[in-house]
C-alpha cells in the first residue's frame, strides 16, 4: 500500500442493457487513475469501486455483479463506507469474496441475494448511505481482497435510463486492535397479501452473525428495513421479557429510502434477546402478492450494523 493516501478507483462502465434484463454484454472493466483523498487525523486511503449500465429500456429490472480484486497487499480494516445509487438504482450490495473468486471485465446478470452474514460489508438502499463505524470498530479485508458488488435497478420513467452505484471504503490506522465488526439481513418469506386489502408481516430475529462469545455482549450501532412499493410503514421494536413489543428503535414511511438510523451508543442486546420487524401494506391490486425479489412482489427484511465486545 502506498505510504501517501491514495483514492484507488475501480470502476465498471458503459454496460448496456437492451430489452428485458441485461441481453447485449458489457463493455470491458476500466481501471481509473489513482488521486489523493484527505481523512481525518492526517492522509488515509480509500477505495471506491463502480458499477453501472447505460440506456436501461422503460420497465427493465434486473441485478447485475461484478467481481473485483483490490490490490492491497496486507490486511486492512475499514472503519467507514459510503455508497450510492443513481435514479433506477433500488438497492446496491458489497459483499467479501474467497480468494479463489474470479474477477470479472464487466458486470454480469446474476441472482438476487443479500449476501452472506459473515462475508457482507453493506446493502446500499438510500440514494446515498453512510456508515461511520463506532470508535475502535472496524471491517477486516484480507490481503489482495476480492469483492462482489450487485446491483438491482429498475427502470420505472418513461425513458431509457443510465444507471450506475458507487461505493467507497476508507481504510483505518492499522495500528488499532480493532473489534471486527459484522451485519445481519433477515426477515420473513410469509408475506401473502390479499387483493384490495391491507396486510401485514412481521419476524422476531436475534441480531447476530455468530453466537456472542463468552464474557461478551451484542452491540448494534445501525438499523434498515427493506420492503417494496406496497408497503406503508415498516418498524423495528425491542421486545421484553414477556416478548412483547416494548421500545420501537425503528420506523419508515417510505419504502423507497428507508432511513439508516445510527446509534450513539450502540444498543447492547443480551445473547437471546430478540428485535422484531412489522411490515405494513395495502394491496390495491387484484392479485396475491407474495414474498419475492421482483418490483411486484414484496419483501419484509431488516438490516443491522453489528459487534460483539
Amino acid at each position: 500500500m502506498p505510504s501517501t493516501s491514495a483514492l484507488i478507483r475501480i470502476a465498471f462502465v458503459s454496460f448496456v442493457a437492451a430489452g428485458s434484463g441485461c441481453a447485449q454484454p458489457p463493455t470491458a472493466a476500466t481501471s481509473l487513475p489513482a488521486s489523493l483523498a484527505a481523512g481525518s487525523g492526517g492522509t488515509r486511503t480509500s477505495w471506491h469501486a463502480s458499477i453501472s449500465l447505460l440506456d436501461a429500456r422503460v420497465g427493465d429490472e434486473d441485478h447485475v455483479c461484478a467481481v473485483l480484486a483490490l490490490s492491497n497487499p496486507s490486511p486492512i480494516w475499514v472503519n467507514a463506507l459510503t455508497a450510492t445509487m443513481s435514479a433506477g438504482g433500488h438497492h446496491l450490495v458489497l459483499e467479501r469474496m474467497p480468494a479463489d473468486s474470479h474477477p470479472t471485465e464487466a458486470p454480469f446478470p446474476c441472482d438476487a441475494t443479500g449476501g452472506l452474514d459473515e462475508t457482507r460489508l453493506f446493502i446500499a438502499l438510500q440514494p446515498t448511505s453512510a456508515v461511520t463505524l463506532p470508535s475502535g470498530v472496524a471491517y477486516r479485508l484480507e490481503a489482495n481482497q476480492h469483492l462482489i458488488l450487485q446491483l438491482h435497478y429498475l427502470n420505472a420513467t418513461d425513458a431509457p435510463l443510465n444507471v450506475r452505484g458507487d461505493v467507497e471504503l476508507v481504510e483505518a490506522p492499522n495500528n488499532v486492535a480493532w473489534v471486527e465488526a459484522g451485519s445481519v439481513f433477515t426477515g420473513t418469506f410469509a408475506i401473502e397479501l390479499q387483493p384490495r386489502q391491507a396486510g401485514r408481516a412481521q419476524a422476531d430475529a436475534i441480531i447476530g452473525f455468530d453466537p456472542v462469545p463468552a464474557g461478551m455482549q451484542r452491540h448494534v450501532f445501525a438499523l434498515s428495513t427493506h420492503a417494496h412499493h406496497l408497503a406503508t410503514r415498516t418498524s423495528i421494536h425491542r421486545l421484553d421479557a414477556a416478548g412483547e413489543p416494548s421500545t420501537l428503535l425503528y420506523e419508515s414511511r417510505n419504502w423507497a429510502e428507508p432511513p439508516l438510523t445510527k446509534f450513539e451508543p450502540a444498543l447492547t442486546l443480551q445473547p437471546s434477546e430478540r428485535l422484531r420487524l412489522i411490515c405494513e401494506y395495502v394491496n390495491p391490486s387484484d392479485r396475491v402478492v407474495r414474498f419475492g425479489a421482483n418490483a411486484e412482489d414484496e419483501m419484509c427484511m431488516l438490516w443491522a450494523h453489528v459487534y460483539d465486545l
